[in-house]
């Protein structure tokens, strides 16, 4: 499903349903960029290599899409229920956020496909 402002309410009523009866859930977020000052290196252990990455998690890049996965076990195997929810910057109490894009992410969303019209003009509003 894709999430845009306008079927939000849709959105939030299935995950009343759907978010409880989840074995399990996976989380993917898109930004604006992800370059950090400390480079990764092989030998990095899951924790560096996490503390790395969200340094550019900070105030510098923004999020703009969140890929929300819910999965259901059955007897059979896994049902799964994708929501790709658009977020945008919005400016709230006269703060106006700025948003700084990586070219080269850029270039990775768009030869992913990723609906930069959506993201400007139908995007679930966030605020700092």
């Amino acid at each position: 499903m894709q999430v845009v402002e306008k079927n939000f309410e849709e959105f939030y009523g299935q995950m009343k349903v759907y978010l409880p009866e989840a074995d399990f859930i996976s989380l993917d977020l898109e930004m604006t960029g992800i370059k950090t000052f400390r480079p990764e290196v092989l030998s990095d252990t899951p924790q560096d290599r996490y503390t790395k990455m969200s340094s550019a998690c900070s105030n510098k890049y923004k999020i703009i899409q969140v890929g929300l996965c819910l999965f259901t076990k059955k007897d059979w195997g896994f049902v799964a229920r994708p929501y790709n929810i658009y977020v945008f910057p919005r400016e709230s109490y006269g703060y106006s956020p700025q948003i700084i894009l990586d070219s080269s992410t850029c270039d990775f969303h768009r030869t992913h496909h990723l609906d930069w019209n959506k993201c400007l003009t139908k995007a679930l509003p966030t605020y700092q």
